[in-house]
């Protein structure tokens, strides 16, 4: 259980009902569902097919390999999600991505295990002057033969990665 206390009236909540998803407050009356928490995420290629990885700067899993992407802001769009997250990381406007699926995953930060929800894309950019800035401390592009799945931030990428092999390239 995430939450003890009711936010309202401080009475100890109980899981209510949906396997444990929600949590109720007998005294006051206050619910509270239990969502995941949305990210967007892209898969970029180059012309000659290598995939671009951010290698994250911060905690959690610092060192580690990641799509470029992050979580959806409030009032946004996973398309308005990447894009600005493109912006924000590699320095770059963005467009003429393709979308690919939606995976669940895990986000283990300060204690909590987050459920979340990542909106994969797929595209394409020329060889170009990228920075990494914001959260990442290095970006490299991998052959198909050397992605360090063993520094990969989250089992999720495997998964995303074979799914755009298996169409993504294909609609190069």
């Amino acid at each position: 259980m995430y939450f003890k206390y009711c936010p309202k009236c401080k009475a100890k909540l109980s899981k209510t009902q949906a396997r444990g998803r929600v949590l109720g407050c007998k005294k006051c009356g206050f619910v509270f569902y239990f969502a995941p928490a949305s990210g967007a995420d892209i898969v970029l290629a180059n012309e000659q097919g290598e995939i671009l990885l951010a290698k994250r700067a911060f905690a959690p899993k610092k060192g580690y390999w990641d799509l470029p992407g992050g979580f959806i802001e409030f009032g946004e769009s996973a398309e308005d999600a990447i894009t600005r997250e493109i912006k924000e990381e590699l320095g770059i406007n963005l467009s003429g991505f393709s979308y690919l699926g939606s995976y669940p995953d895990r986000y283990y930060y300060k204690g909590i295990n987050y459920h979340t929800l990542a909106f994969e894309f797929y595209g394409t950019i020329k060889t170009q002057q990228l920075h990494p800035a914001d959260d990442v401390s290095e970006i490299k592009f991998f052959t198909w033969d050397n992605l360090p799945t063993d520094k990969f931030c989250s089992p999720r990428m495997v998964q995303v990665l074979k799914d755009y092999k298996k169409i993504g390239s294909k609609n190069k």
